[in-house]
């Protein structure tokens, strides 16, 4: 007979500070920029006892500690926009300042510094009617997740654990578009092919066994991450109190890295669709039901079930 006690008090803080400014000029240009702050603080404090008898309670200083993550991005950005006759386009540049302490029990501090810069340039041309071919290249950041920063997450099996990396990094992905729109009176769809690539890939990875046979999980970055896909999405008000909109997302994914000496790679040809629902009940209420799914999906490890 054994007996367990599992103490965890854990969270997250967030604070944001916004700031812009648009000025109009000539017919329809728009220049806007912006500031913003992001201040985050996640903690977990974790305490995992263990007695023979049930009265007596021993503390298992492996599975004990204190965590505390801080992550403070400060980000200034400018939009530049304009519309000419069947044209228009926009172009954009955020710069982000990011820093992050992190403290563990019985651990050396991390502390990360860096700066980062994220362009963006749309284009958009309308054809005929209200129809419009659109154009446009992004560069965005992924950052982690309290579950992927935190050391332990759960313990409930003593052959499985699956644990955060506070090593963790973002991952950063290029996103590269090509799509067309057509407006309808009470509708619209669009169909569109993309390209991305992600460097630092964020996914879960298994280390090899123990002599124990004990298996542990956590996130890691990976090498590079390449998409190639077709996505479509569409609305529509059927009428005044339900709408209905759609996407749909067919693409080839192709993941490659390192961890813990092992070389990985998956390649997988795969799709996911949303349908959402929304009813308006009354002139302050409404109603959303939504509806996801994904399909298999090969892993660098193993495979995802739909």
């Amino acid at each position: 007979t054994l007996y367990q006690n599992v103490d965890n008090v854990q969270g997250e803080r967030r604070l944001m500070l916004q700031a812009d400014y648009v000025k109009p000029f000539g017919d329809k240009a728009k220049l806007e920029i912006g500031y913003r702050s992001t201040l985050r603080e996640v903690y977990n404090d974790y305490l995992v006892e263990e007695s023979i008898d049930g009265d007596d309670y021993q503390q298992l200083d492996d599975f004990t500690f204190d965590f505390t993550y801080n992550e403070n991005v400060h980000a200034f950005y400018g939009i530049m926009s304009d519309e000419l006759d069947k044209m228009s386009w926009q172009l954009g540049l955020r710069a982000e300042i990011t820093d992050i302490d992190a403290d563990l029990t019985d651990s050396e501090p991390l502390t990360y510094n860096y700066t980062n810069f994220f362009p963006s340039a749309f284009l958009t041309y309308k054809i005929f009617g209200m129809s419009q071919l659109q154009l446009s290249y992004s560069r965005r950041i992924n950052r982690p997740r309290y579950r992927d920063l935190s050391p332990l997450s759960s313990f409930t099996n003593n052959r499985n654990f699956r644990v955060g990396n506070p090593e963790l990094q973002p991952e950063f992905t290029d996103s590269y578009e090509l799509g067309y729109l057509q407006n309808f009176d009470n509708s619209s769809i669009y169909y569109g092919v993309y390209y991305r690539h992600t460097n630092d890939p964020i996914q879960r990875v298994n280390r090899p066994a123990d002599d124990n046979n004990v298996v542990v999980s956590r996130e890691e970055n990976l090498g590079v991450q390449n998409s190639y896909g077709i996505e479509v999405n569409a609305n529509q008000d059927f009428t005044e109190w339900y709408r209905l909109t759609g996407n749909f997302n067919f693409y080839r994914q192709v993941t490659e890295g390192e961890a813990y000496g092992e070389q990985l790679y998956a390649e997988t040809v795969t799709f996911s669709t949303r349908i959402s629902n929304n009813i308006k009940i009354k002139d302050f209420l409404t109603a959303q039901v939504n509806l996801n799914y994904r399909a298999p999906e090969n892993r660098t490890q193993g495979r995802r079930e739909a």
